[in-house]
């Protein structure tokens, strides 16, 4: 599992580092595994506004999408949605954030924004 960037010590902070680094290194080989987990939504609506979805294995408690990898020689799960987030902001998620779904569709990783955690719970609440 990807060590939580909000609550790590030294050591989780340098392999979340060394887990970027290495999917920027493979990030051509890494897009076209993610392409083939992901659709259109079938909504009606301009193709522009329309949430991109996520077809692959999810979590079973929660329902989010989750992208398998190997990195040093270990399976570690992440989340799609914060995977697509790095690869969109061409950058890591910052430490305190957390990757929002603005259309509220867990599966969708196409309209995603980075925000603080109190701003996502305060959101996913109905209180924003």
């Amino acid at each position: 599992m990807v060590p939580n960037r909000r609550r790590t010590k030294e050591g989780a902070k340098g392999r979340w580092d060394a887990l970027v680094n290495a999917v920027r290194r493979d990030e051509e080989r890494l897009i076209l595994r993610l392409q083939r987990n992901v659709r259109d939504s079938p909504e009606e609506g301009p193709m522009v506004d329309r949430c991109i979805l996520w077809t692959g294995p999810r979590r079973r408690g929660n329902g989010y999408g989750v992208f398998n990898l190997r990195f040093r020689g270990k399976h570690v799960q992440m989340s799609a949605h914060e995977l697509f987030a790095m690869l969109l902001l061409k950058r890591p998620v910052r430490a305190g954030k957390d990757v929002e779904h603005v259309c509220e569709n867990r599966l969708c990783v196409r309209h995603l924004r980075e925000v603080t955690h109190r701003e996502n719970c305060l959101r996913r609440d109905g209180k924003k």
